[in-house]
């Protein structure tokens, strides 16, 4: 899953004058130089936002609607941004914990919400063996976000058959190692608010993610066409969530595609 954005590359570094007027506007910096931006960024869109590391900003030229009719500008509001890039027209709003390592697609929605970082190195949930037909193992299928019902079928019950089964595990191990990265993914689109912690997540473009409480080391898949919603008090670890997939009702998840 790769992110969709276009943003531009070409970003510079502040003016003096920018920087004297997030000054003005509560923003800190452990170091103002290691701030990039876009070259139509406008400093008037950002408010009490604290940087630390390396961050690239893009533009904030439009007025997002929201649920309700609620219609905000874009740009970063009480916010704290570790190494972390935001596409154009973003709106982030009342992080009270902070986002890290994470690049931010454009138009995206993070509002009232805590952590969201990637720890070290991850495969967000790719990789990951679970256990089906038997508890005491023996049957194990390795998750990644191209997981087949035909696949797992194989994986699950063809276990006499070993040169299949081995090159059917080496596969979804390379899948799963071509992900592996120190940074997250947000995609284009993608609504997050009220929720606690999210960490080692990567999350697909036009995703929902209202409420949750814990999600951990995942794949959320998503498209405009397939949009995945994940709600209220869901506590996941060790995921896949496949295109268009509901998970709500507080459902507690460990190991599952």
């Amino acid at each position: 899953m790769h992110l969709e954005s276009d943003i531009t590359p070409t970003y510079r570094p502040l003016t003096n004058a920018e920087t004297e007027q997030l000054q003005r506007q509560y923003c800190t910096a452990d170091d103002w130089t290691l701030l990039r931006v876009h070259p139509d960024f406008d400093p008037a869109y950002l408010s009490h936002v604290c940087f630390s590391g390396v961050n690239r900003i893009g533009c904030f030229r439009q007025t997002l609607t929201l649920e309700g009719g609620l219609r905000r500008h874009s740009g970063i509001y009480h916010a704290t941004l570790h190494d972390t890039t935001v596409g154009n027209d973003c709106l982030i709003d009342h992080i009270h914990g902070y986002i890290a390592r994470y690049d931010i697609g454009e138009q995206v929605v993070i509002a009232r919400s805590g952590v969201l970082a990637v720890e070290g190195e991850s495969c967000f949930g790719e990789g990951t063996e679970i256990q089906v037909l038997s508890e005491t193992g023996g049957r194990e299928i390795i998750l990644h976000s191209g997981l087949s019902s035909q696949e797992a079928y194989l994986q699950a019950m063809y276990r006499h058959d070993r040169p299949l089964i081995d090159r059917l595990r080496t596969m979804a191990r390379n899948h799963a190692d071509g992900n592996r990265s120190r940074r997250g993914q947000i995609g284009n689109g993608s609504l997050i608010e009220d929720c606690g912690r999210i960490v080692n997540v990567r999350i697909g473009p036009f995703c929902r993610i209202e409420g949750s409480t814990l999600l951990e080391n995942g794949t959320v898949c998503s498209q405009e066409e397939s949009p995945t919603l994940v709600g209220a008090q869901v506590f996941a670890r060790e995921f896949i969530f496949q295109r268009g997939s509901r998970i709500t009702a507080g459902a507690i998840l460990n190991r599952c595609d």
